[in-house]
């Protein structure tokens, strides 16, 4: 087993539920051990491929995808709090860590009873005590406009862009992607 204190995950999905009946929805994650990428921070409201792939390229930073297809999940608010715990799940597996803390950041609101549910679920699949969620709304109002920022951690960020990227790859590709994990 390899140690680890500090597990920082980013999740977020493709936004298109039902818009294609082959792929389904995109749930996506990011993984990093670098303190950094927790850190709130301001981020341009634009997808940056090649900015994702040289982030994801560095050491201490991954990712894990599955692929939402069943209907009771194309009309689910927030399916993230489903999909999260198994990604974070087989990312724990593959990489054989045992983890001190994990922290795990969500696109969107989350609320308290669907906090309490994710927290439950990753401690019942993982066995880690120590788990950190929040939920974090990328855009942010102001005056009644809306900004066209992200605020929120850079795991959550390059999450979405992931999540992007990926939808647009055909269904064989992904599918065939050894960071693929399966779908629901």
């Amino acid at each position: 087993m390899i140690e680890k204190e500090r597990l920082i995950v980013g999740v977020d999905d493709s936004n298109h539920a039902g818009d294609d009946r082959v792929k389904g929805e995109i749930d996506f994650a990011t993984f990093s051990y670098r303190s950094s990428d927790a850190e709130i921070a301001k981020f341009p409201n634009r997808r940056n491929y090649q900015g994702f792939l040289d982030w994801i390229s560095n050491e201490g930073r991954d990712y894990r995808f599955m692929l939402l297809k069943s209907n009771k999940f194309r009309h689910r608010l927030n399916n993230l709090i489903v999909a999260a715990p198994l990604l974070v799940e087989k990312f724990i597996e593959e990489n054989h860590l045992l983890v001190e803390s994990l922290e795990v950041y969500l696109d969107g609101i989350l609320k308290l009873n669907e906090k309490a549910q994710l927290i439950h679920d990753l401690q019942k699949r993982t066995g880690i005590e120590n788990i950190i969620s929040k939920g974090f709304v990328k855009k942010q109002k102001v005056e009644s406009n809306t900004i066209k920022r992200y605020l929120c951690p850079e795991v959550v960020y390059r999450a979405d862009t992931g999540a992007n990227m990926f939808f647009t790859k055909p269904f064989k590709e992904l599918v065939s992607d050894p960071k693929y994990i399966g779908f629901l």
